[in-house]
């Protein structure tokens, strides 16, 4: 008995060590970020060349889940375009990933961000900032007033809003 507990501690100790070695990506489940067909984590014009290049029948390897971007179980030239024309500024969303809008209230410019849905916006990026003459930006807020928070998974797509205060001007 004693024997078999000696053993048995032994398989634990040396489980938790190949545990403690193994990254935690290795239990990330991860989500597919429709578009980018070439792994680079943003869909960009490399990803279009990339699958002409593919539907040309060149010896090409792609990402074929994320390539099927309206889910059709294909890949053909409406793939193509629709990945063609989200890189164009078309309101466009590929397979069921989640688009951030930024409403800037006369803010600087923030682009959309498109994410694999359920992902967290700080893990691709800073969170944005937008500015505006004479305020000070305070941060984003949901439709119903709410604070948006980076850290937290995005499931759905939206719009959020830029919040400012005045600078106070007065010298007294």
């Amino acid at each position: 008995m004693k024997n078999f507990l000696q053993r048995f501690i032994a398989s634990i100790l040396s489980l938790s060590i190949a545990l403690t070695m193994m990254p935690l990506a290795a239990f990330a489940q991860q989500g597919v970020l429709y578009g980018d067909i070439n792994r680079s984590g943003f869909v960009d014009q490399n990803d279009v060349n990339d699958f002409k290049k593919y539907l040309a029948e060149y010896s090409i390897d792609i990402d074929t889940k994320a390539a099927d971007v309206n889910l059709d179980c294909s890949l053909d030239l409406r793939d193509l375009l629709l990945i063609e024309k989200y890189i164009a500024g078309y309101d466009v969303v590929l397979g069921d990933n989640v688009i951030i809008t930024f409403d800037t209230n006369g803010g600087t410019r923030v682009d959309p961000v498109m994410l694999c849905n359920g992902a967290v916006l700080t893990d691709i990026m800073d969170e944005p900032v937008t500015e505006k003459d004479g305020h000070i930006f305070i941060g984003w807020f949901m439709d119903d007033g709410s604070p948006f928070y980076a850290e937290e998974a995005i499931t759905a797509s939206m719009t959020i809003h830029a919040k400012f205060e005045p600078i106070d001007t007065d010298i007294y």
